[in-house]
């Protein structure tokens, strides 16, 4: 199988560092991946450098482009961070 992850910096109920700590892990794993990141962020070279070990394909695309971000509703996205 392929994983689909993306790894996006906003407010959250966890702090940004545990996510990052998962990311770095994540990035480890042998299986094809295809990560959804923000454009100009210093996680697009860190997650090209680390994935020369498997398939990846890097999709460069601002949050607020997302599909998530236009149909999940801001009452939504609140309550996520509780």
């Amino acid at each position: 199988g392929t994983i689909v992850t993306a790894y996006y910096e906003f407010p959250s109920k966890h702090h940004f560092s545990e996510y990052e700590r998962w990311f770095v892990s994540l990035l480890e794993t042998s299986e094809p991946m295809v990560i959804f990141l923000q454009p100009g962020t210093r996680w697009v070279d860190y997650a090209i450098k680390r994935r020369g070990h498997a398939a990846t394909l890097v999709v460069l695309i601002p949050l607020p482009e997302l599909v998530m971000s236009r149909s999940m509703s801001d009452a939504f996205w609140q309550e996520q961070n509780e």
